[in-house]
C-alpha cells in the first residue's frame, strides 16, 4: 500500500473512503454477527427501516457504543410481521433487541449494520426479567399485596372504569354489566386513557389520581381492555402504575388480557380476571352472593320466628289451662269462705236482734209496772203525769223499734255478698285477709275476691 502521509502525496476523500470501504467490507462483509443493542431511534422510509442502535454504559445513561442500522424493505416486512406475531408489537424506540446482520461501509453514508434477522424471544425474555425485578421491588417495599387486603364492598355498584373510549373490551364489560340476568343496577364512570404505548402508563396513573380525588363516589376501580401480545401489555408492567394500583385505597379489578397475559398490574390488583366480561361476571356474582346471604338470613329469621311463635303459643295455652284450674279452685275456696262468713254474720245478727228484743220487752214491762204502781197510788192526781209518761213510753218504744229496725238494716248491709256487690273486694295473701302494706313485698301473689269471681295478681311496687 502506498504511503500518503505527506503534503505532496495525498488522496481525494472518495479514494480514501473507498480504500476504507474495500478493507472493511473485505474484512467483515462476509461475517454475520448476532448483536444485543437498544433502539434509540427508528424511522421508516420507502419500505426500509432505519434504526439507531446503542449500548448504554452501566455506570450512566450515556451510550458507550452507537451505530446506524438498516433493514431493507425486502427483509423488513417479514421481520416486522414475525416480531409482531410473537410479541404483539412492532419494533420501537427504547426496546432492547437481539438482531443479526453484517457490517457494511459506504463511502457516502458511512458505517452501517445491515440487519437480516431479529429474535423476538430475546425481547420477551428481557421484558420478563424487568417485570420480575419490579415485582421483587414492590414486595421489598411492602406494596405487592396491599390492594388485595382492601375490604371488598358488599354491594359494588358505583364503578370507576379506566379504559379506551372505543375499546371493545370496555363495550363488552359495559354490556355484560348492564344486561345482567338479575336486573342489578350499576353506575359506571368512564375515565378515558391510553392503554398501550410510551405514554399509556403515565396517563393511567393520572386517571387513578382523578378517581382518588372523588373517592367517596366509587366502590371499586376497574381497568379493562381487549387482548393483545405481551409487548402491547408492557405499559401494565410499569413500576409507577403498578405502585399506584397497589396503594389505591379501594379494590382495583383488572381485565386486561387473556390466559397467558398476566401483567404486574394484574398481580398487585385486588383481583384479576382474564377478560372484561369475566370482570363483569365477578361484580355481578359478588352482588348476587350478598343477596343470597341476606335471603338465607331472612329465611332463617322467619323459620326461627315461626318456631318461637309455636313454642310460645303452646306455653301460653298451658299457662292458660293451669290458670283456669287454679282460678276455679280458688273461687270454690273463696265461695266456701264467704258462705261460712255469711252464716256467722247471720247467726250473730239473729242473736243481737233477740237480745235487743228481750231488752225492749223488759223495758216495756218495767215501764208498764211503774205506770201501774203510780196509777194505783194516785190515778187522779197523776193522770196528767200518766198521760205524759204514756206518751213518753210510746216514744221510747218507737225509738227502740226504730233502733232495732236500723240495726237489722245495718246487719243486712254488712252481709259480705252485699258488700262485694257495692264494688268492694276482699284481698288475701297466702289465704289470709290482707290488712296493711307492711306484710307484702314485690313479687307476692295476691288473691282478690269480687262479687262475680276472683282475680290473681302480682305485686310490682309497694307505695307507702
Amino acid at each position: 500500500m502506498r504511503d500518503f502521509n505527506s503534503r505532496d502525496r495525498y488522496l481525494g476523500l472518495a479514494d480514501m473512503c473507498r480504500q476504507v470501504e474495500n478493507w472493511i467490507n473485505g474484512r467483515f462483509g462476509d461475517i454475520r454477527y448476532w448483536v444485543v443493542a437498544e433502539i434509540s431511534g427508528l424511522s421508516e422510509k420507502r419500505g426500509h427501516c432505519y434504526l439507531n442502535l446503542i449500548e448504554k454504559d452501566a455506570e450512566s445513561t450515556n451510550p458507550k457504543a452507537e451505530i446506524r442500522a438498516i433493514i431493507w424493505s425486502s427483509r423488513y416486512i417479514n421481520i416486522n410481521e414475525n416480531f409482531i406475531k410473537s410479541t404483539g408489537s412492532g419494533l420501537k424506540e427504547n426496546m432492547k433487541i437481539l438482531l443479526a446482520g453484517t457490517i457494511n461501509y459506504d463511502i457516502k453514508y458511512g458505517l452501517s449494520f445491515i440487519i437480516d434477522d431479529v429474535e423476538p424471544q430475546y425481547t420477551l425474555g428481557m421484558l420478563l426479567k424487568e417485570k420480575q425485578e419490579i415485582i421483587e421491588r414492590l414486595k421489598k417495599e411492602g406494596l405487592y399485596d396491599m390492594n388485595k387486603k382492601r375490604t371488598f364492598p358488599l354491594v359494588p355498584q358505583r364503578v370507576a372504569v379506566i379504559s379506551a373510549e372505543n375499546s371493545k373490551g370496555y363495550e363488552d364489560f359495559r354490556k355484560k354489566l348492564e344486561d345482567n340476568k338479575y336486573g342489578y343496577k350499576f353506575k359506571l364512570n368512564l375515565f378515558v386513557s391510553l392503554l398501550q404505548g410510551d405514554y399509556a402508563a403515565g396517563e393511567m396513573v393520572s386517571k387513578l389520581i382523578e378517581i382518588y380525588n372523588q373517592i367517596n363516589n366509587f366502590d371499586i376501580v376497574v381497568i379493562v381492555r381487549g387482548g393483545g401480545g405481551n409487548v402491547s401489555l408492557n405499559s401494565f408492567n410499569d413500576y409507577k402504575l403498578s405502585k399506584a394500583v397497589a396503594r389505591f385505597p379501594i379494590p382495583v379489578i383488572t381485565g386486561i388480557g387473556h390466559t397467558a397475559n398476566v401483567s404486574i398490574v394484574d398481580e398487585v390488583a385486588y383481583c384479576n380476571r382474564i377478560t372484561p366480561t369475566d370482570v363483569a361476571d365477578f361484580i355481578v356474582n359478588s352482588v348476587k352472593e350478598y343477596e343470597t346471604i341476606i335471603h338465607n338470613l331472612l329465611t332463617g329469621i322467619l323459620g326461627k320466628y315461626k318456631q318461637i311463635q309455636i313454642n310460645e303459643n303452646h306455653r301460653i295455652k298451658l299457662y292458660s289451662n293451669n290458670l283456669f284450674h287454679y282460678l276455679r279452685l280458688f273461687t270454690e275456696k273463696q265461695k266456701s269462705l264467704l258462705e261460712n262468713s255469711y252464716l256467722k254474720i247471720v247467726n250473730r245478727s239473729s242473736i243481737l236482734i233477740r237480745e235487743e228484743e228481750n231488752r225492749s220487752r223488759y223495758s216495756i214491762k218495767n215501764l208498764h209496772h211503774i205506770i201501774t204502781v203510780l196509777g194505783e197510788r194516785s190515778r187522779t192526781q197523776n193522770l196528767e203525769k200518766y198521760m205524759r209518761l204514756k206518751v213518753y213510753g210510746k216514744r221510747i218504744i218507737d225509738n227502740k223499734y226504730a233502733y232495732i229496725t236500723a240495726l237489722k238494716d245495718k246487719v243486712n248491709l254488712l252481709d259480705p255478698v252485699n258488700v262485694l256487690k257495692r264494688g268492694y273486694s276482699i284481698t288475701l295473701l297466702n289465704g289470709k285477709p290482707l290488712k296493711n302494706t307492711e306484710t307484702v313485698k314485690q313479687g307476692d301473689i295476691l288473691e282478690t275476691i269480687l262479687a262475680d269471681g276472683a282475680l290473681e295478681s302480682s305485686i310490682i311496687n309497694v307505695k307507702k
